[in-house]
């Protein structure tokens, strides 16, 4: 988004709005940042194999059920596996739109 837009609060969201625009009927669609997206699915997928180990602690199997909460909330799905799917896809969108600004820059 350009410079020239409004920067306005939405049920406590700071965002910035296309100028002339008004939060009436605008969509709002947040997207966690790809670094934490990349974190949580690290963190994930470590603990995913440590969970598989039968010796995983409690603590192991607490923390992997808030990174799953975590990861669902962040890609605005239900199940964990449709959840990672959707970050990585979100990752692999970030990376391409990246390289095509690094490419017009």
């Amino acid at each position: 988004m350009d410079r020239t837009g409004v920067w306005t609060r939405w049920r406590g969201i700071r965002m910035q709005l296309p100028s002339g625009s008004d939060v009436k009927g605008v969509e709002v669609v947040l997207m966690a940042h790809p670094a934490v997206l990349r974190n949580l699915i690290e963190e994930y997928e470590t603990l995913s194999a440590l969970r598989a180990e039968t010796a995983s602690t409690p603590e192991v199997r607490q923390r992997w059920e808030d990174l799953s909460y975590t990861l669902c909330v962040a890609t605005g799905t239900r199940e964990v596996d449709s959840a990672v799917a959707a970050a990585r896809q979100q990752l692999t969108q970030s990376m391409s739109e990246s390289d095509e600004a690094a490419l017009t820059a």
